[in-house]
C-alpha cells in the first residue's frame, strides 16, 4: 500500500509540475497573449518557422519573373500583411472568450494568409512588419466591440472579411505583377469562405444581425457547403477583368473597366494603360487603405 501511495503521489506531483510549466508559458503577459507552443506568436507579431506557402502547389511562384514594384505595390503588401495580422489576432483573442470554433479555425487560416504575403515580402526584399502600426486603433476598437457580446464578436468577423475582400480586389486591379495577383486572388477568395463561416455562426446562435453581407454572398451561398474560393475571380470577371487559370503565367488583362466603374481610382492604376506611373494617377494605396480602416471602425 505504501508503495502504491508513493506512486500515486509521484504521478500527482509530476502532473502539477507539468501543469505549472504550461500555465507559466500560456496566458496574458504585458498585454499580449503568449503560449507554450513555439508556433503561435504573441499578438502583433509574425509566426516563426511557418512554411505553409511552400507546400501549396497552386501558389508556386518560381516560374513567375520577379518584377519591379512601385511604391503603391510595396505599400499594398505591407498593408495586407498587417491587415491579416489584425484579423488573426482578433480571432485568436475571441477564441479565448467565446466558445465558437469559427474563431480559432479562421485564425489559423489568417496565419496562412500572412505566410502567403510574407513570401512576396521576402521575394522583393521588403522588411517583415511587426506590430499593428496604423492598424493599432482599428485593433483596439474592434477588440472592444467584440468584447461587448458574443454576437458583436461574430459581427466583427463579418466586417473584417468584407474589408479584406475589398482590399484584395483593389490590389489585384492596381497591379500587373502576376505573383501579387496570384497570391491576393487566393487569399481574397478564402475570405468568402470566412464570411460564410461567421454568418453561419450568427444564424446558428439565433442572432439577427444588422451587418449586411448581401453584396458578397447570397442567402443560398451562406447556406451552401461547397468552397466559395472562386467568388473573387467571378467578381473580377463581372467587373471586366479577364482572369486566366491560376497555373498560367501570362499577364492578366484589364479590359475597359474605368467607364463601367464610375471612376474607381483603383482602375486607373493599370501600368500597361497608364505608362507605369501609378503614383500620379491618384492611386496612393496608403490613402485608399486608410479610408478603409476608417470605414471598418464605424
Amino acid at each position: 500500500m505504501k508503495t502504491t501511495s508513493k506512486i500515486i503521489t509521484g504521478m500527482v506531483v509530476g502532473w502539477l509540475v507539468i501543469s505549472g510549466i504550461m500555465l507559466s508559458q500560456t496566458g496574458w503577459a504585458n498585454g499580449k497573449f503568449v503560449t507554450s507552443s513555439v508556433n503561435i506568436p504573441s499578438y502583433g507579431n509574425p509566426m516563426k518557422n511557418s512554411t505553409s506557402m511552400q507546400h501549396n502547389p497552386t501558389l508556386d511562384l518560381t516560374t513567375i519573373p520577379v518584377a519591379t514594384l512601385s511604391e503603391a505595390e510595396k505599400t499594398a503588401l505591407i498593408y495586407q500583411y498587417r491587415e491579416e495580422m489584425v484579423a488573426r489576432d482578433l480571432y485568436s483573442y475571441f477564441a479565448t472568450v467565446y466558445p465558437d470554433a469559427v474563431f480559432s479555425n479562421i485564425s489559423k487560416s489568417e496565419q496562412q494568409h500572412m505566410d502567403a504575403v510574407r513570401v512576396l515580402l521576402d521575394r522583393y526584399s521588403l522588411p517583415l512588419p511587426t506590430g499593428y502600426a496604423n492598424f493599432q486603433s482599428t485593433f483596439d476598437t474592434l477588440k472592444a466591440e467584440g468584447n461587448s457580446s458574443r454576437q458583436a464578436a461574430l459581427e466583427v468577423g463579418l466586417k473584417i472579411e468584407m474589408l479584406d475582400i475589398e482590399d484584395n480586389l483593389k490590389t489585384i486591379k492596381m497591379t500587373d505583377n502576376e505573383d501579387i495577383q496570384l497570391v491576393f486572388t487566393n487569399i481574397g477568395g478564402a475570405s468568402y469562405n470566412h464570411l460564410r463561416g461567421f454568418s453561419k455562426a450568427l444564424n446558428t446562435n439565433g442572432y439577427q444581425t444588422s451587418v449586411d453581407i448581401s453584396k458578397y454572398l447570397s442567402a443560398n451561398e451562406v447556406n451552401s457547403r461547397g468552397s466559395l474560393q472562386n467568388k473573387l475571380i467571378e467578381t473580377l470577371k463581372d467587373q471586366g477583368m479577364v482572369v486566366p487559370s491560376k497555373s498560367s503565367n501570362k499577364s492578366w488583362l484589364h479590359q475597359g473597366n474605368k467607364g463601367q466603374q464610375g471612376g474607381n481610382k483603383t482602375q486607373q492604376c493599370s501600368k500597361g494603360n497608364q505608362g507605369g506611373n501609378q503614383d500620379q494617377q491618384g492611386c496612393n494605396k496608403g490613402q485608399q487603405q486608410s479610408n478603409d480602416q476608417h470605414r471598418m471602425n464605424k
